[in-house]
């Protein structure tokens, strides 16, 4: 019994570094496609302003409570990815609209690590709060890109390699929560935002198939 329950935990974990992993890479086929276009158009602001937001609130708890290694590194990787991508919506090709309202956004929110990072103590407080709010962030952060692929019956802004990538890293994060100790807000998140990403792709090779 204690041999198998060992194979079980060392299986969890190998699925968690793998989702890590997976995480580390998602982000970068989706800023060369963006960068390669010209233009982030058929990308949702909205999903990359939810996404943003919720890594840095994440990296806000992380840094407060122990957890392993690897959790770390990618608290502290991904939001600047994500910057990166929100950044693009500013520099990148679109309309003066976007533009204006996704530079407002980036400009609150370099305002907002400036100001946490200044008051840290202050704001340990309110770090499982804010952690919930990534929390809800990350559930729904999906549905405002798949509802504007559905509005334009295209998937052009996104890229294929992202998409799959999110299926493979949730569908990582399902199997490892069910048997290693999480934080119940990750818990929580793992499975809503584990059916949006698999709404997305079924949504993704849907439109393509149509469209060839």
């Amino acid at each position: 019994l204690h041999t198998a329950y060992r194979r079980q935990r060392q299986m969890c974990i190998r699925d968690s570094l793998c989702s890590s992993f997976l995480w580390s890479m998602c982000l970068i086929p989706q800023l060369y496609k963006n960068y390669e276009r010209g233009t982030t158009e058929g990308l949702s602001l909205r999903w990359a302003s939810a996404n943003t937001i919720a890594s840095l609130l994440n990296l806000n708890f992380v840094a407060r409570i122990t957890l392993p290694l690897y959790i770390q590194i990618s608290a502290i990787y991904m939001p600047i990815l994500e910057l990166c991508i929100l950044s693009q919506f500013v520099f990148l090709k679109n309309s003066t609209k976007i533009r204006r309202l996704a530079g407002i956004i980036l400009l609150l929110l370099l305002a907002g690590i400036v100001i946490v990072t200044l008051l840290w103590s202050t704001f340990n407080q309110f770090s499982g709060y804010m952690e919930w709010i990534a929390v809800v962030l990350w559930s729904i952060e999906t549905y405002p890109q798949v509802w504007m692929n559905a509005r334009k019956e295209s998937t052009e802004g996104q890229s294929a390699i992202t998409v799959f990538i999110s299926f493979l890293g949730k569908t990582t994060d399902f199997i490892s929560m069910s048997c290693l100790a999480i934080p119940l807000q990750y818990q929580v998140m793992t499975y809503f935002s584990t059916s949006s990403a698999y709404i997305n792709i079924v949504q993704y090779l849907y439109l393509s198939l149509i469209h060839i």
